[in-house]
């Protein structure tokens, strides 16, 4: 008898029941009912679900103390001596070359980019790609 009589409560503080029997729900739940991405079972379902990423940082030469805070603050895990699966970040701290292992989007430096880093490089870069593409690179950084 408290089940209906809780029901009838309900369907009064939810709003107006359909013909087929369905209520329709105001804007705002009771507070007792949880749902979506603000309740518990939500959040431990999305929780359990979700990898952690892994950073290989085996190679990591400089900024290795930040790289660490950084990594423990994010909640990823690290592989300071390397993994045998692959790992979904790959820090190197020297430049990078070609490894068969790492797949494409893995690495946080690009080969050949130390080329554009230095500034002779870069200018002779913009300077020719004015003269290929002048309507596209009508600029010229300042230093």
């Amino acid at each position: 008898a408290a089940d209906a009589s809780n029901q009838r409560d309900w369907e009064n503080s939810a709003g107006k029941t359909e013909t087929n029997g369905n209520i329709v729900a105001p804007n705002q739940w009771p507070k007792d009912i949880k749902v979506g991405p603000h309740s518990k079972e939500y959040e431990n379902t999305v929780a359990k679900r979700r990898k952690p990423v892994t950073v290989d940082t085996s190679k990591a030469k400089s900024y290795l103390e930040a790289l660490k805070l950084s990594i423990r603050q994010l909640k990823w895990k690290e592989f300071p001596v390397g993994r045998r699966s692959a790992c979904v970040i790959y820090w190197h701290g020297v430049s990078f070359h070609d490894n068969n292992n790492i797949l494409s989007g893995q690495v946080n430096k690009f080969s050949g980019m130390i080329e554009m880093l230095r500034k002779i490089s870069l200018s002779r870069a913009v300077r020719t790609m004015q003269e290929l593409f002048p309507e596209e690179y009508n600029f010229y950084p300042r230093s």
